[in-house]
């Protein structure tokens, strides 16, 4: 399961929650995620929790995001390997910066007059 407190999204299952991060995260919207100084506690052989410092960016066509808060995931051992079995977002904070629409080109307000040719006569 993957859920962001912040804008209430979340999927359950790994096809689930890919096709929803590839329909989210879909060209043009680039994004970066860093995790930090993780805390993680063993509850068994088989499961521990662990809490992480998080930065993330994400850039989409109408807006950016800068968020700063921890990732809450809890992890499995699963044929021999630990394996995310839940993750939260939770932001403790997140700057949002709507992008101006592109203007259409205008043309130029400064067009050059036309010359006079020799003798006098505008072209």
């Amino acid at each position: 399961r993957l859920f962001d407190e912040e804008s209430k999204t979340g999927w359950t299952g790994r096809d689930a929650i890919m096709a929803g991060l590839a329909k989210l995260l879909a060209a043009p919207t680039r994004t970066v995620h860093h995790g930090h100084m993780p805390e993680i506690e063993l509850i068994s052989e088989n499961e521990a929790r662990g809490v992480w410092a998080m930065n993330d960016w994400v850039d989409m066509p109408a807006f950016t995001l800068d968020g700063w808060g921890h990732y809450h995931e809890r992890y499995v051992f699963e044929d021999g390997a630990w394996r995310i079995a839940d993750e939260r977002i939770s932001r403790l904070r997140v700057v949002r910066t709507a992008k101006r629409a592109k203007l259409p080109a205008r043309k130029s307000r400064t067009a050059k007059p036309k010359r006079a040719k020799r003798g006098g006569k505008k072209q």
